[in-house]
C-alpha cells in the first residue's frame, strides 16, 4: 500500500493517498445487523440530537455514525441511510435495550415513528475493487484524537454508503430481501459473511457491540474518531460533552488493534495473515497484561482464526509499529501470545512539523 503524507501549516491537515488493496471484487451479508426506520415530520431533527454525526438528507447517501449514552460511552455503531421518508437505521440488534428501546427514551412530543424493517433489508458490503483511490485529510486534536476530512460521496441508486472506515473497506448497501448489490459494470464474487468478518480484521475496524462494548466503550479508544464516526464540529446530542472535552482538553492513550494470536514458544507470524488454528480461542474480553505496567492492562475484543482485536495502550513513540509480544491473561490456558500490528492507514503525526 502507498502512502503520502502532508501537513498543513495552518489547519493541522496530514493528507494522506491511499491506493485499493489488492482484494478481489466480493459481497458478502454483513452478520448482526437490524434495520429500523425513522420517519415523520421530526425525524431528521430528532436524530440529530441523538447522533454522533450531522445528517443531510440527501437520499440514499448514507453516513457512518454512533449513538452515545449521556456519559459518553458507545451503545449502538451505526450505519444511517437517508430516504424519501425519513432514514433507514442500521444497527446491531443484539444489546439490550435494544436500539429502537434507545430512541423511544427520547421521542417524548416529538413527531417521528420507528418501525422495524430488518425483514425487509439484507445488509450488503462490497470490498475489493469498489473504491478510486482515496483521498483524506486528518485534522488532529490536541490530546491525538482523530477526525478524517472527505468529499461528498455520489448518490446512488440504493440506500448505500462509501465505507470511509478504513481504507479497502469498500461499500455499504442496503438491499431489498432476495435482491443482490448491483454490479455497475463490474462484476463481483458472492462470499460468506465470514470472508467479511476476516477482511475487516485484517483491516483493523471493530464492529457491532462484541468489539465496540454497549454501554462500555470510549469512543477515541473503539476508534470511533478515526473511522469518522463523531463530528466534533456538530450541535449538541447526547454523550458529547464528555467526548468534545475529549478531544480539546484530554489524551488518547488507547486504540483497537489488529493482532496476530499464537502459542507460546511459537514464532510470531512476520505479518497479520490468517492461518486456522487447531486449539480453542481465549474468549473476548480476556485481559492482556501490558509489558512494563504493572497497572495498565488491554482486553481480547474478538478472536477468529489466528487473528483479532485488541484494546490496547498506544506506544510513547508515535511511529512505532506497536510489535510487542503481549500474553493472554486467560485461566484455562495461559499459553496464548499476541501480536500488535500497526494498520498501515493510521497516520503518523510528525510532531516537529504539525506544530509549526
Amino acid at each position: 500500500m502507498y502512502r503520502v503524507h502532508r501537513f498543513i501549516r495552518s489547519t493541522q491537515l496530514c493528507r494522506t493517498y491511499f491506493t485499493t488493496p489488492p482484494v478481489a471484487p466480493s459481497a458478502a451479508i454483513v452478520p448482526d445487523r437490524g434495520v429500523i426506520k425513522v420517519s415523520g415530520s421530526d425525524a431528521n431533527e430528532f436524530l440529530n440530537g441523538l447522533t454522533t454525526r450531522k445528517l443531510i438528507p440527501k437520499p440514499n447517501a448514507g453516513i457512518y455514525a454512533a449513538f452515545l449514552h449521556a456519559q459518553g460511552r458507545v451503545l449502538f455503531d451505526t450505519f444511517i441511510y437517508p430516504i424519501e421518508d425519513g432514514f433507514l437505521v442500521e444497527y446491531d440488534p443484539r444489546p439490550t435495550p435494544s436500539l429502537p428501546g434507545f430512541l423511544g427514551r427520547f421521542k417524548l412530543r416529538s413527531r417521528v415513528k420507528f418501525t422495524e424493517v430488518s425483514d425487509q433489508w439484507s445488509v450488503y458490503q462490497l470490498f475489493g475493487g469498489y473504491e478510486p483511490a482515496m483521498k483524506r485529510e486528518w485534522r488532529w486534536g490536541p490530546g491525538g484524537a482523530l477526525e478524517p476530512v472527505w468529499e461528498d460521496d455520489p448518490p446512488t441508486e440504493f440506500p448505500s454508503a462509501v465505507d470511509r472506515r478504513a481504507p479497502g473497506m469498500g461499500k455499504r448497501w442496503l438491499i431489498p430481501q432476495g435482491e443482490k448489490p448491483p454490479m455497475n459494470g463490474q462484476p463481483y464474487m458472492v462470499v460468506d459473511s465470514m470472508s467479511y468478518t476476516l477482511h475487516r480484521l485484517m483491516t483493523g475496524v471493530p464492529e457491532g457491540s462484541v468489539e465496540i462494548p454497549h454501554g462500555q466503550a470510549l469512543p477515541f479508544d473503539h476508534n470511533l474518531d478515526m473511522m469518522g464516526g463523531i463530528d466534533f464540529r456538530k450541535g449538541c446530542y447526547v454523550g458529547q460533552e464528555l467526548t468534545v472535552r475529549t478531544y480539546h482538553t484530554g489524551v488518547v492513550r488507547k486504540r483497537v488493534w489488529p493482532v496476530s494470536i499464537y502459542r507460546a514458544g511459537e514464532e510470531p507470524p512476520s505479518t497479520l495473515m490468517i492461518a486456522p488454528q487447531e486449539h480453542a480461542l481465549p474468549p473476548t474480553q480476556s485481559a492482556i497484561p501490558i509489558p512494563g505496567s504493572a497497572r495498565s492492562k488491554g482486553r481480547l475484543l474478538c478472536a477468529y482464526q489466528n487473528i483479532g482485536l485488541a484494546v490496547l495502550p498506544l506506544p510513547k513513540d508515535d511511529k512505532s509499529t506497536g510489535e510487542v509480544e503481549m500474553p493472554i491473561d486467560w485461566a484455562e490456558d495461559n499459553n496464548w501470545r499476541i501480536m500488535p500490528r500497526r494498520p498501515s492507514w493510521w497516520p503518523v503525526r510528525e510532531e516537529s512539523e504539525a506544530a509549526l
